[in-house]
């Protein structure tokens, strides 16, 4: 039996490399999943969508209890939650998105490949303020309010707004800075600000959605 303790079926545990999809009318989505222990054996894990620009995407409120396996991937899509059952190498269940749910088949393929969630660094004190540009995509033009600051942890936040049709608040996950180069990235809206500063009050960069892609350039307090 599978139990909350030990997550073991017939002796086998839930850690390794989980393949397979999401069986979406009129499409499969493909799914990767990773199960792993923490140092304090703790269930951890990282899911990968191909195709889908998602890698390494955490896994939270892993839950093994009876014989059914529960987890969610906040970062992906809008956020998903998936619930199941193993048996054996395979586990088999329901994933569900906003209301809307579809099945699902994994099977094991080998030892895990867990890759640790990133964390947001800080960002220098130049970059900290409100920042505002715009791009266009699609044929439209969107305009864009960035504020950077760095919180009493010392990891960066960043609240970003996109106006284009409507109004559109973009929660943000991840800021990351590397030399001149910051990374924002939304898992629930996939958008990705990839961004260089290049001084005197400017960054110029990559607007990423999906597949779509755009130039944009931002300055500080400027539109």
């Amino acid at each position: 039996m599978l139990c909350a303790a030990g997550g073991v079926v017939s002796g086998q545990s839930l850690a390794g490399r989980w393949v397979g999809s999401v069986q979406i009318p009129e499409f499969s989505l493909p799914l990767v999943i990773d199960f792993a222990r923490d140092n304090a054996g703790e269930w951890v894990g990282s899911a990968i969508l191909p195709g889908r620009g998602i890698k390494g995407a955490e896994l939270r409120e892993i839950k093994v209890q009876g014989g059914t396996v529960s987890f969610a991937i906040p970062r992906a899509l809008g956020g998903l939650t998936l619930r199941g059952r193993m048996s054996g190498d395979a586990l088999q269940g329901e994933m569900n998105q906003a209301g809307n749910a579809a099945p699902f088949q994994l099977r094991r393929e080998g030892e895990a490949q867990y890759e640790p969630p990133r964390r947001s660094t800080s960002i220098r004190k130049e970059m900290e303020g409100e920042w505002k540009g715009s791009y266009e995509l699609l044929g439209y033009p969107r305009q864009v309010t960035l504020k950077l600051a760095n919180e009493a942890s010392g990891a960066a936040k960043a609240d970003l707004v996109i106006v284009g049709k409507r109004v559109n608040q973009i929660p943000v996950d991840l800021v990351i800075l590397d030399g001149d180069f910051l990374l924002l990235e939304s898992g629930a809206t996939q958008i990705t600000l990839e961004l260089r500063h290049r001084g005197s009050g400017l960054f110029r960069g990559t607007f990423v959605q999906g597949p779509f892609e755009a130039e944009v350039e931002l300055r500080r307090g400027e539109r």
